[in-house]
C-alpha cells in the first residue's frame, strides 16, 4: 500500500494522491481539499511492498485548529473472504508506540461504514499529533503494514517595528523584524536593501543581530533580528526588507521599510554638538560628586 500525499487543514490545496492497485500499477487523480472539508485519501491494499509515504497537515494563522484525514481502505476481495482486523498506533522519536482510540475523543475509526474502511480522521490538529501513524491490518493469515508521517507547519507572523522613516544624516535608528508561532524551528530570515534600479540583485545588511529563540506554550517558536541603521544621503529613497522563508510557505514573506534622509544644516549639527556637550557635562558632574562622596565618608579606624 503506497498513499504518496495527504491532506492539509487551511487555504485551499489541490493534490496528488498516487494509487497503486494489486496487479494495476500506479496511476494519478488529482484532489482538492478545501479548509473546514473532510478530505479521504484512499488506496487499495494489495500484494505490493509497503513503504513509508508523507502527509502534511497546517493548521491555521488563529489558534483554531481544522480536521485532518489519514485514509487507507481493505481490498473488497480481503473484505469478503475473512473479518479484518485494523489498528492505528502512533510512533514519536524517542519513545514507545501509543495505540490511537478507536472512537470517542480526537481520533477515530469507522467501523460502521461498509466495505471495510479504515479511516483515522483527527480533528483539531496539534502540534502534538506530529508522527509517524502505523496502520496494521489483518485478515486470516495476512498482516499489513503502512507508515504514514505526518508533519505539522504552522505559518509565522511577520511584522517590522516601522513602515516608513525621516532621518537626518547621521541621525541612527533601529530596525526590528518579529517572527512569530511558527512551525517547526527551522527558518531562514534576512534583512536586505533593495535597489532603486530595475534588474539589480538586493545587497544584505551586514551586522544583523538574532535574539534568542523564544518556545511558547502551544509549541511555536518565535525570534527578532534587527540592525541599527546610521543614516546616510546613500539611504534616502531606499527600501529596507525583511524577507522569511519557511516550510510552511509557498512564497516567501516580505516586510518593507522605506526611508527618506535629508542633509543635516548647520542649526542640526549645532543641536547635535550642543546635546554632545550637555552629556559630557553631566558625566563629569556625577564623577566629581562620586569622588566627593568618597573621600568625605568617615573612616572605619
Amino acid at each position: 500500500m503506497r498513499i504518496s500525499t495527504c491532506l492539509t487543514a487551511g487555504s485551499a490545496l489541490t493534490l496528488q494522491p498516487t494509487l497503486r492497485f494489486s496487479g494495476l500499477g500506479e496511476r494519478s487523480k488529482p484532489t482538492a481539499w478545501t479548509r473546514g472539508s473532510l478530505a479521504p485519501l484512499s488506496t487499495q491494499l494489495g500484494n505490493t511492498q509497503p513503504q513509508p509515504s508523507l502527509c502534511k497537515a497546517m493548521r491555521t494563522e488563529s489558534t483554531k485548529l481544522q480536521d485532518s484525514f489519514i485514509r487507507a481502505s481493505q481490498s473488497r476481495h480481503a473484505y469478503q473472504r475473512a473479518a479484518v482486523a485494523v489498528r492505528w498506533a502512533l510512533r514519536k522519536k524517542g519513545r514507545h508506540e501509543r495505540y490511537i482510540a478507536t472512537s470517542g475523543g480526537r481520533a477515530e475509526m469507522f467501523p460502521q461504514e461498509p466495505r471495510g474502511n479504515a479511516s483515522l480522521l483527527i480533528r483539531r490538529v496539534e502540534l502534538s499529533d506530529e508522527g509517524t501513524y502505523i496502520c496494521t491490518v489483518e485478515a486470516a493469515a495476512l498482516v499489513l503494514e503502512q507508515a504514514i508521517q505526518l508533519q505539522i507547519t504552522e505559518k509565522p507572523t511577520v511584522t517590522v517595528n516601522v513602515n516608513s522613516l525621516s532621518l537626518v544624516e547621521g541621525e541612527q535608528q533601529k530596525l526590528v523584524c518579529d517572527v512569530r508561532n511558527y512551525y517547526p524551528a527551522d527558518i531562514h530570515v534576512q534583512w536586505l536593501r533593495e535597489p532603486q534600479s530595475a534588474g539589480q540583485l538586493p545587497d544584505t545588511v551586514p551586522n544583523v543581530l538574532t535574539s534568542s529563540h523564544l518556545r511558547s506554550s502551544n509549541g511555536t517558536y518565535s525570534f527578532s533580528r534587527f540592525f541599527l541603521l546610521t543614516a546616510t544621503l546613500r539611504d534616502n529613497g531606499h527600501t529596507y526588507t525583511c524577507r522569511v522563508e519557511h516550510s510552511s510557505l509557498q512564497a516567501p514573506i516580505r516586510r518593507s521599510v522605506t526611508v527618506a534622509v535629508r542633509e543635516a544644516t548647520s542649526t542640526t549639527w549645532l543641536l547635535l554638538l550642543l546635546l554632545l556637550g550637555l552629556t559630557g557635562c553631566l558625566v563629569a558632574s556625577l564623577h566629581h560628586l562620586h569622588q566627593v562622596r568618597s573621600t568625605t565618608k568617615p573612616k572605619p579606624y
